[in-house]
């Protein structure tokens, strides 16, 4: 029988630890392949897991992990989010004179958003109207799922049959997902492979509905109770959401 002490690191090893955790999260070669990607530029979600064949839901798993080890950063502006290396993942631009130098894209994070959303519309026959447009803008600005309320009231412009039907339109090219509140009322949201795997808050109160994302251990651990109870039942998941029912702080004052 052998017996197997813990001991702490002597001295000169410490200073490897950190590199020892970089490596071990770097081990799984989806991870080492998100960063290479991301290497070059910032990208959104649904183009790692295009360019790498993967699922999207597994994307986002792994780049919680990575930015768990401060590998890659989310770049957020309204709704839209595009991740990116931090400093010790970015590979150096060149620039014309070979120097190293940080430089973006040509073409704006809002200006590839909605190319994005016009080569979806194409792809089911649809045009990338100004109405479609607006309601985009205003779905990457809010930063939380909208009614049509919402909508109507911040753009006045558009009449309401009008953005029922883009709304429609919009969810059928995957670019809008419907949200269930606690009222009687439909939010409409962007699609998550356009931002982060998340979760909704919903208030019983003033029918408020809250974005939030998990600790990577706890959606680690909730993805893999819901492929178990999933697989148990012969059910194929495309994904999940957690809708949380209760009383948002303002409610809870009143």
């Amino acid at each position: 029988m052998c017996l197997y002490v813990k001991m702490s690191l002597p001295a000169p090893v410490q200073p490897f630890e950190a590199a020892g955790g970089l490596f071990k999260v770097l081990a799984a070669p989806a991870r080492l392949a998100i960063v290479m990607e991301l290497a070059d530029r910032p990208r959104y979600v649904h183009e790692l897991a295009d360019r790498l064949g993967l699922s999207q839901p597994l994307v986002s798993h792994h780049l919680r992990v990575l930015r768990s080890a401060r590998l890659v950063r989310v770049d957020r502006q309204g709704r839209r989010r595009t991740r990116s290396p931090t400093g010790m993942a970015r590979r150096p631009h060149r620039g014309r004179c070979g120097s190293a130098q940080q430089g973006g894209a040509v073409t704006s994070a809002a200006e590839e958003f909605h190319g994005v959303a016009e080569q979806r519309l194409r792809r089911i026959d649809q045009r990338y109207t100004s109405g479609r447009r607006a309601i985009v803008e205003l779905l990457v600005n809010a930063g939380h799922p909208v009614s049509i309320g919402d909508i109507a009231e911040r753009l006045p412009g558009l009449p309401r049959s009008s953005a029922y039907r883009h709304l429609t339109d919009l969810q059928a090219a995957g670019l809008v997902r419907r949200v269930a509140a606690s009222d009687e009322f439909t939010r409409f949201e962007l699609a998550e492979d356009l931002t982060e795997h998340h979760h909704h808050l919903l208030c019983v109160g003033c029918s408020k509905v809250t974005d939030v994302t998990l600790p990577p251990g706890f959606e680690e651990q909730l993805a893999g109770a819901v492929s178990r109870i999933t697989s148990a039942a012969g059910f194929l998941a495309h994904g999940h959401r957690l809708d949380v029912i209760g009383l948002c702080a303002a409610c809870q004052q009143n």
